[in-house]
């Protein structure tokens, strides 16, 4: 798109004059050109701090067109100016609320405590399961795979289970009499399929 000179408008618009600039500007410029007017007009007239102008945020082309206008020296009718004034001003509120909402989402903590729980959780379950009939197709592997658990989580696992396997391992030792009674439900060769 080749860039059209702007015509000379008369320097105090009437309503007629600023619809016709207005559509003029509609038809020769970019919202992307109005944005970069519209932070102009607000950086040189002091109206809000740079920080919050460095964001994306939404606003209206026209009032992009209408800073480019006021910037150079046009004035415009005092309804339209009152307008201006009003959309400028939620705009910067609309700015510095979603500033100030992301410095507070931006210390986000991720804990993964709760979803170890619930897998843990899912894990015993099968492993009742298997103690009821000493059958079961779960595989651990395809489990921790398919729940999106990684390395160092499923280390915890094994850490967490391995308390368990070692209880089993001295049931058959025999040594203990307590955990002989409570492994007495099963033979041994059942519990080396649990320990698999």
């Amino acid at each position: 798109m080749a860039i059209v000179k702007q015509p000379d408008w008369v320097v105090d618009l009437d309503e007629l004059g600023l619809i016709r600039s207005l559509n003029w500007f509609n038809l020769n410029r970019t919202t992307r050109f109005a944005k970069k007017e519209f932070v102009n007009y607000i950086k040189s007239n002091k109206l809000c701090d740079d920080k919050y102008l460095k964001q994306d945020f939404d606003f209206v082309a026209t009032d992009g067109f209408v800073s480019s206008l006021l910037s150079q020296g046009f004035s415009i009718p005092h309804s339209s100016l009152i307008y201006f004034n009003r959309n400028i001003q939620e705009t910067i509120n609309s700015l510095i609320e979603k500033y100030n909402s992301k410095d507070k989402t931006r210390a986000k903590i991720v804990d993964n405590g709760p979803k170890v729980d619930l897998t843990l959780g899912l894990v015993e379950h099968e492993i009742d399961d298997f103690l009821e009939d000493f059958s079961s197709e779960f595989s651990m592997i395809e489990f921790l795979a398919g729940n999106s658990v990684g390395v160092n989580i499923a280390k915890r696992y094994g850490k967490f289970y391995q308390k368990y396997l070692n209880e089993v391992l001295e049931s058959f030792d025999k040594k203990c009499r307590q955990l002989k009674e409570g492994y007495s439900f099963a033979g041994k060769r059942q519990l080396n399929k649990y320990v698999k």
